[in-house]
């Protein structure tokens, strides 16, 4: 079997669609194979409720997913795994903004402030030194920090992480 998705916002899907919360609600809404891995049926996947959002919203994900890509294949593999960790985040922002909010675990704001695409002309040094700053800076600001540390602690996130209130 075979599913070809098309669109303007492949990048933001490739975040959503490799998210703790997507990998999370797979086990729901899919059919378990050997090997751990998911039948995606296309009636199910027609179905997924990926939030719709404008393509400015779309662009710190997008500039994430650029930013792992060339991580992993530079074997950055912990800023790699720090920038997962704040798309998924975002992603949970996306669906309980309400609750990330009152928890003060809400983090796309204040990513979407500082992520910067990259351009055509950028060399692989310059990208390398954004990817150590950029990892940095979650690392280091109070806001993402808290985010990515404390979100574990909101009711909606333990509910779906299988943990009791």
């Amino acid at each position: 079997k075979c599913f070809i998705i098309t669109g303007s916002n492949l990048k933001f899907l490739i975040a959503w669609f490799n998210s703790n919360l997507f990998k999370k609600l797979a086990q729901f809404w899919f059919t378990m194979l050997m090997g751990e891995t998911y039948e995606l049926s296309k009636i199910y996947v027609e179905n997924i409720p990926i939030p719709k959002i404008s393509k400015p919203q779309q662009l710190p994900f997008e500039i994430l997913v650029d930013c792992i890509l060339f991580a992993k294949e530079n074997n950055m593999k912990i800023e790699a795994d720090t920038f997962e960790s704040v798309i998924d985040g975002m992603v949970y922002d996306l669906y309980f903004e309400e609750d990330m909010r009152k928890a003060n675990c809400y983090i796309t704001d204040r990513i979407s402030e500082v992520v910067k695409p990259f351009k055509e002309d950028d060399t692989d040094e310059f990208k390398i030194e954004y990817i150590k700053k950029l990892h940095t800076f979650c690392r280091n600001d109070k806001n993402v920090f808290r985010g990515l540390i404390h979100r574990r602690n909101v009711k909606v996130v333990k509910i779906i992480n299988g943990e009791k209130k």
